[in-house]
């Protein structure tokens, strides 16, 4: 099982997953708004205290199953609610898929795994992207000159031009993102079905979005929402890296609009 940290005494269980770059402390502030919840903030891999040790094998949603119905046995939980930012959202959305009776809501905070964007697929699950992929992560420099020209001809926003620039010039970051993108290419999800689990089994759903966020917008949940009869959708003022903080620290002024179809 992977690391974890517990944060409040409440009789309800919330667990939490993290964003890329962060650990499982990222959820700590959110237990004094919520005393009534302990919540299990989980290090995902190749974060905080969390390594993968299977080189040449994957991680695979059937692995984090078998792994949490152990944890659910251990802890004694039989019911819980979910909240996870960016890449964190796979994993909860793996546990909705598997165990969509033992929850009562999940929070999405600009999930990433939803709608797959170009880059990663391309990256992840195009042979030719992957060798791409692996030259730029041992040798970036040429693929920084590339984002410079690309930044001057304006043909990728600025913004989305130093946030690449940033994570490629940092050995350990650009590591990170090679090893993280790899072990959850397997986490795609059928979102028909998980539409019919969440309307079967009542489960409350929660989408918040940050206004100057341009890597998770509307249109990437689309593939999911347009599948859930009842959701509410909150923006808040934040960019993407900031998100949980700023999600945490407006929660109690957070107003949500509930779409109905």
């Amino acid at each position: 099982m992977k690391n974890y940290s517990e944060f409040g005494n409440g009789e309800k269980v919330l667990l939490a997953f993290h964003g890329f770059g962060q650990d499982g402390s990222a959820y700590e502030p959110l237990a004094k708004l919520k005393p009534d919840y302990k919540i299990y903030s989980f290090d995902l891999y190749f974060h905080g205290k969390s390594y993968w040790n299977e080189e040449k094998d994957f991680l695979k949603p059937k692995k984090l199953k078998k792994a949490f119905k152990q944890f659910f046995q251990e802890e004694g939980i039989k019911n819980f609610e979910l909240i996870g930012f960016s890449m964190g959202c796979r994993s909860a959305l793996a546990l909705l898929k598997y165990f969509p009776k033992k929850i009562n809501k999940i929070t999405l905070i600009a999930p990433d795994g939803i709608k797959e964007n170009f880059w990663y697929r391309f990256a992840i699950r195009n042979s030719y992207g992957q060798k791409i992929f692996s030259s730029i992560i041992a040798n970036p420099a040429w693929c920084i000159k590339v984002l410079d020209m690309l930044k001057n001809l304006r043909i990728i926003p600025a913004g989305q031009i130093q946030i690449a620039k940033w994570q490629l010039e940092d050995k350990q970051l650009r590591d990170r993102i090679f090893y993280t993108w790899r072990l959850y290419r397997y986490f795609q999800f059928n979102f028909k079905k998980i539409g019919k689990q969440i309307s079967k089994n009542k489960v409350e759903v929660e989408v918040i979005l940050g206004d100057k966020d341009f890597i998770i917008t509307e249109k990437h949940i689309q593939p999911l929402v347009s599948n859930i009869k009842n959701y509410k959708l909150s923006t808040i003022p934040s960019n993407h890296f900031f998100l949980i903080a700023n999600y945490i620290k407006q929660l109690p002024q957070v107003k949500s609009q509930v779409q109905v179809k």
